[in-house]
């Protein structure tokens, strides 16, 4: 899956848990946290 199925999930549930969206994109728990900072570090 892509950043955009991601970004998708996040949209339809803003407070969506880093372990419920990693499963349904099939990434790790690290792997959702390291992009959800650079997202975060790109918005600021």
């Amino acid at each position: 899956m892509s950043v955009d199925k991601e970004l998708e999930l996040m949209e339809g549930n803003p407070s969506i848990a880093q372990k419920e969206l990693a499963e349904p994109v099939g990434k790790s728990e690290h792997t959702i946290k390291t992009r959800m900072n650079t997202l975060q570090e790109k918005v600021y």
